[in-house]
C-alpha cells in the first residue's frame, strides 16, 4: 500500500495551491461549504475589520483613549465560561510611566512596584 503525505506536507500543500489557483476565493468557499467542510477565507489585515464574523462579535470595537481619543482595540480571542476578559483600561502611552523607567537595574523594582516583583530577583 502506498503512504500517503501528511495534510499538511509540502507537498500537499503544493497540490493544494495548484487546484485552487484557478478560481476565486468565494468559488472554493462555496464548494467546501457545500461540502460541509469547515473553512474561511485568508483576509489581509486591511480588511478584518470589515470581515462579517469579526464585524457580528464586535471583535474591533471603538473606545475611547483618555490621551488619544477614540481607537480601535483588539476584544481577546477566546471567551472562557462567564469570565469577563474585556480590557479594563488602555495602554500607557509610550515612554516613562509614572515617574518610573525600566532601566534594568534591580533598583527598578524598588522604585516602581509595577514594574517588577521579589520573584523576578
Amino acid at each position: 500500500m502506498r503512504k500517503r503525505a501528511p495534510a499538511t506536507s509540502p507537498s500537499s500543500n503544493a497540490l493544494v495551491a495548484d487546484c485552487v489557483r484557478d478560481a476565486p476565493t468565494a468559488y472554493w468557499l462555496d464548494k467546501l461549504e457545500t461540502a460541509d467542510i469547515p473553512c474561511g477565507p485568508v483576509n489581509p489585515l486591511a480588511e478584518l475589520p470589515t470581515d462579517g464574523h469579526l464585524a457580528a462579535v464586535d471583535f474591533f470595537p471603538l473606545t475611547e483613549h483618555p490621551s488619544e481619543g477614540p481607537i480601535r482595540v483588539v476584544r481577546p480571542p477566546v471567551r472562557f465560561g462567564g469570565a469577563d476578559c474585556a480590557m479594563k483600561a488602555p495602554g500607557p502611552r509610550l515612554g516613562p510611566s509614572e515617574g518610573c523607567s525600566v532601566s534594568g537595574k534591580k533598583s527598578t523594582a524598588a522604585r516602581c512596584p509595577s514594574v517588577g516583583n521579589s520573584a523576578s530577583g
